[in-house]
């Protein structure tokens, strides 16, 4: 027919608004569902599959340790939830009335500096933690996979980022 489409072929990120206009930090995706980290908090929110507006109720916070969350990082069925203190394993349940849900028993007590959480493919992650050592997750608990040179090496970055002598 005469029917036109416009837009077509075109790529354009647009814009989301999060409840309260808060200031967002990481993203993950699981299970079709956008994750959506909030600065300073432990708090997240997701976007349904499909939808470009954010339910305000769809929320959720991490846990186990007070420290905010710093990263997102998804691996394999889980999305790893990261503060500087500590590190969380969510999944999707299936269930419409609580989509997301901390597993058992996988949460670890190492922290990650900020951008440093990565896939390694799989269910393996790596990271710098807050005591500035690389570790690989890929079972029950962080592995230590740095050595004493790559951890000076890490230490003095990380302290002229912040402007001070090695």
């Amino acid at each position: 027919g005469a029917a036109t489409l416009t837009g077509g072929n075109v790529h354009v990120l647009t814009p989301i608004d999060v409840p309260d206009s808060q200031a967002t930090l990481a993203l993950a995706s699981l299970a079709g569902y956008v994750l959506v980290s909030i600065s300073n908090t432990q708090k997240f929110y997701w976007l349904n599959p499909g939808e470009t507006t954010i339910d305000a109720l769809n929320f959720a916070e991490k846990e186990s340790a007070p420290d905010n969350i710093i990263d997102m990082q998804t691996a394999g069925d889980f999305v790893f939830i990261a503060g500087n203190g500590s590190t969380e394993a969510w999944y999707s349940t299936g269930d419409a009335l609580a989509i997301f849900a901390p597993s058992q028993g996988a949460t670890r007590d190492r922290g990650v500096v900020t951008g440093t959480l990565v896939t390694l493919g799989g269910n393996n992650l790596a990271f710098i933690s807050n005591d500035l050592k690389v570790y690989a997750l890929s079972g029950a608990q962080p592995e230590c996979i740095s050595n004493r040179g790559l951890e000076e090496r890490i230490r003095r970055w990380f302290r002229a980022q912040q402007g001070l002598t090695p």
